[in-house]
């Protein structure tokens, strides 16, 4: 399938820095949605991995992953406005692309 034709997969990824040059959630970690473009949900999930390794950030696990069309267009929903800016972005060209990072202990 062609990137233009792959379908757009959202999930919510745990992270947690990889070095002394990135820190995150004060190194405990910290949760953020992440949207790219893949065939099905696993190529989505090692694409996450990929791309977050390349950022200096371990992925420690991958929840709600869903696919474009099954989130709900209500931008009046602060979680469904966030994933629908993270669709907008790749909309524009862009390979992923990741929300706000929220340190543990705070709601994403």
């Amino acid at each position: 399938m062609a990137k233009k034709d792959q379908d757009i997969w959202i999930g919510l990824a745990h992270v947690k820095n990889m070095g002394v040059s990135r820190s995150v959630g004060n190194g405990d970690g910290a949760q953020t949605y992440i949207a790219i473009r893949a065939n099905d949900a696993e190529e989505f999930e090692a694409k996450v991995i990929a791309i977050f390794r390349q950022n200096n950030f371990q992925v420690l696990s991958l929840d709600n992953v869903e696919i474009e069309y099954d989130v709900p267009k209500d931008e009046s929903d602060p979680v469904a406005a966030e994933k629908i800016a993270l669709f907008k972005r790749l909309a524009t060209g862009a390979l992923f692309a990741w929300g706000s990072f929220y340190p543990y202990g705070e709601k994403a």
